[in-house]
């Protein structure tokens, strides 16, 4: 999806700038950290925009049936792609619309059919969800925010230059649609999304009206190395791995005890790697009238803890090296310039991370590329001593009590 989503704005510019400026918009797009962090992960947001700005692509060469089907594919993808209907029709390009509306229909007509209750109760959850303010961050500063590190603080630059001097309702109107909608109802940071390859064409629009060769062929080169210097930062720092499972080792007859919240994002590849009768949830599990968690602990127990559940600067010598011994790693690589490292903190949030670079100086000089800089652990397992306990105190933390210490789950 992302590599479509690249040729899509490349077919863009051409029609609207000329080959140069889909060249020049099309290699911005692929700079983005917006772009180039969310084309490695699995999720329908890079899918359902690669079909919103084809089906645009298909609409400005005159293909009304094809824009219509790739339109109906984004929208079935994710239902926000709708907006990109809105901007077609601010644009007025309407050849489209009874082809969107073939290939929406039978997806919608089967659930209308047999599954009608379902269906809309579903869709009024969705709904819901997206227009609560729960999870959401609002405001100016953090749309500010998300774009000046989404796209790259140069890129950012240049973007409003050219949103400012491109004169093309079609890129403006798709960048303001999808600007609101983010204000309105912002979870993550990738809901930006949208706005990057109308981001990236405003640039190319803007880089092919200057007159001065030499300027734009140097400005596009040094957007494209800024770009792509925050995105394999970002990359290098974003989240941690899943892989890590497979150094999961428990004693025969052993249970992993997991909390919902981690279960959510880790379950299915604990399951894999470690069987699922092995993997105990503590929202399963009865709590006693003390508070005790009721389990077999009989058998050897061991809690599953994510690093961003404990602040192991806080913890005693004696606590950290236990954590430590029983870590997961998982390898952090970073971007090596002339032996240069640019380390940043990894982080595990949705949206895009500003932390300041640490360079180090870790390779000889003429060392370029990705690099491996250190370990960092992601997972503890815990294991749980004869006597120790599972707890649940009385403003709903989980606890392990061993002797007269307690290991606190921060949540």
């Amino acid at each position: 999806s992302s590599l479509g989503l690249v040729f899509s704005t490349y077919l863009i510019g051409k029609k609207l700038f000329g080959e140069n400026g889909g060249l020049v918009s099309a290699a911005v797009l692929s700079a983005m950290p917006m772009h180039s962090v969310l084309a490695y992960t699995a999720q329908t947001d890079m899918t359902f925009i690669f079909f919103g700005t084809t089906a645009i692509a298909f609409a400005l060469y005159d293909k009304p049936k094809i824009a219509g089907v790739f339109l109906g594919l984004s929208i079935l993808t994710k239902q926000v792609g709708i907006l990109f209907l809105v901007g077609l029709f601010l644009v007025g390009e309407k050849g489209f619309l009874k082809y969107a509306a073939l290939t929406v229909s039978p997806l919608f007509a089967y659930h209308l059919i047999w599954n009608f209750n379902s269906f809309i109760l579903g869709q009024r959850s969705r709904i819901g969800l997206a227009t609560s303010h729960e999870g959401s961050r609002h405001g100016l500063n953090i749309v500010f925010y998300e774009s000046f590190w989404g796209l790259s603080p140069l890129i950012f630059l240049f973007f409003l230059i050219g949103a400012w001097k491109v004169r093309n309702n079609l890129v403006k109107y798709h960048i303001i649609i999808f600007l609101v909608f983010f204000m309105l109802y912002n979870k993550h940071g990738y809901y930006l999304a949208p706005i990057a390859p109308f981001a990236a064409l405003s640039i190319g629009g803007f880089i092919v009206g200057v007159n001065n060769r030499r300027f734009a062929v140097g400005l596009t080169l040094l957007l494209l190395f800024s770009g792509f210097f925050y995105s394999a930062n970002m990359m290098c720092s974003k989240k941690f791995g899943f892989n890590a499972f497979r150094d999961l080792e428990i004693v025969d007859g052993g249970q992993i005890l997991i909390d919902d919240y981690l279960a959510g994002n880790y379950v299915d590849s604990l399951y894999y790697y470690v069987g699922a009768d092995n993997v105990v949830h503590y929202s399963e599990v009865d709590i006693g009238g003390d508070g005790l968690i009721n389990l077999d602990y009989s058998r050897p127990t061991y809690n599953l803890i994510h690093v961003e559940s404990v602040d192991l600067k806080s913890l005693s010598p004696i606590h950290r090296g236990y954590l430590m011994e029983n870590a997961v790693f998982s390898t952090k690589f970073s971007p090596v310039i002339f032996g240069y490292a640019f380390v940043q903190p990894t982080f595990n949030t949705h949206f895009f991370n500003s932390a300041p670079f640490e360079v180090k100086k870790l390779y000889p000089f003429y060392s370029f590329g990705f690099y491996e800089v250190g370990k960092e652990p992601e997972l503890f397992l815990l294991k749980l001593r004869l006597k120790d306990r599972v707890y649940v105190e009385d403003n709903g933390v989980l606890s392990i009590r061993f002797g007269q210490m307690v290991f606190n789950r921060l949540e």
